[in-house]
């Protein structure tokens, strides 16, 4: 895909990010360089602070194009998932979240990102803050990286192939059986596959699919069978939690999350923050227990499959948020108990 450098951009006089495009590009084709172009000025466009920054963009003496993008410290989610295995709850919940902002910008702005993977999410600290002994930072922030990449790599190739130059565009576990199956309509909703993708692994540890060498195996498995039971890898797991999961890969797209606010949404609600009352990055819960993700409405792009809610009814309700629970049976004993003492001396007296 290309290399990643650290530079100082002599105009904005700052430490930048950039990277070189290479291997699909083919230096010299010009019509190539206007779609890279195109597609750069429009990820340049998303206004998130959970997308990364792009500052600018050209080619070099040779002819390959470049990508100068803010300097991020911190660790790539798949560093983290590495080194620490299944991730709790709350990370994840903030992940999520995060994500969603972002991945909703971007969808309003019409921009799919098409190889959302835990290389591309980024947990973000601050340049001076040190690491703990596990290697794992405090409170961190999440941006998305490669946003339009994959997508403009796919219209320079000038094919509908999966591959240019013997490398696949996007990665196959975490594409949706749509964009497996090389359909020209994806939209939003592939990405929010992609997420439940992500999510699954980094809860479980493991992919939803068993793993192969094989491309075709794994698109087979994409397109055909159904993901394995999560709980068989994390006993753990809250039922609304699994059952938010059975809708993000649901191999109909018009059964998934539509938008990645909802998609944020029912995950707060799975979770139960009512009782947990948490708060990350502007999370908080109303007054009448509904998670307020604090979108600010922003409305991510719908394609003309019309929604069919029927069917998708009791996952839906399996990630409301849980009841208040119950006083103890052994207390209400106690309480009756200590009544019927109380009713049988005030008869005695009363009958002296």
């Amino acid at each position: 895909m290309g290399s990643v450098w650290t530079a100082h951009h002599l105009s904005l006089k700052v430490d930048v990010a950039v990277k070189f495009m290479d291997g699909a590009f083919h230096v010299g084709d010009e019509t190539m360089l206007k779609r890279f172009q195109k597609e750069a000025t429009a990820a340049a466009s998303i206004q998130s602070p959970h997308v990364v920054k792009i500052l600018d963009f050209g080619k070099d003496e040779s002819g390959r194009p470049y990508l100068a993008m803010e300097l991020l410290h911190g660790e790539e989610l798949e560093q983290r998932l590495e080194r620490e295995g299944p991730l709790p709850l709350a990370l994840m919940k903030k992940v999520i979240v995060e994500t969603c902002k972002g991945l909703a910008a971007a969808h309003a702005a019409r921009i799919i990102h098409r190889d959302l993977k835990p290389e591309n999410v980024f947990l973000c600290r601050e340049a001076h803050e040190r690491a703990d002994e596990s290697g794992a930072f405090g409170d961190v922030s999440v941006k998305l990286l490669d946003f339009g990449i994959a997508r403009a790599d796919r219209e320079l190739s000038g094919t509908g192939n999966l591959t240019i130059t013997g490398q696949l565009l996007g990665t196959p576990m975490y594409m949706s059986p749509e964009q497996a199956l090389g359909r020209r309509d994806v939209d939003g909703r592939s990405d929010l596959y992609s997420l439940g993708v992500v999510a699954y692994k980094c809860l479980t540890g493991k992919p939803p699919y068993e793993e192969s060498d094989t491309v075709g195996e794994i698109i087979v498995s994409i397109t055909t069978k159904e993901p394995r039971d999560p709980r068989e890898l994390r006993k753990d797991l809250p039922p609304a939690v699994v059952a938010w999961l059975d809708k993000a890969l649901d191999k109909d797209r018009a059964m998934r999350f539509q938008t990645a606010q909802e998609m944020a949404e029912a995950f707060v609600a799975a979770c139960d923050v009512r009782k947990m009352l948490v708060s990350f990055s502007g999370l908080d819960v109303d007054d009448t227990g509904k998670p307020d993700v604090d979108f600010d409405r922003v409305e991510s792009t719908r394609t003309s499959d019309p929604p069919r809610s029927a069917p998708v009814a009791a996952k839906t309700a399996s990630v409301r948020p849980a009841k208040r629970e119950a006083f103890p049976t052994w207390l209400v004993v106690v309480f009756a108990a200590a009544g019927a003492g109380v009713v049988v001396v005030l008869y005695a007296l009363l009958h002296r």
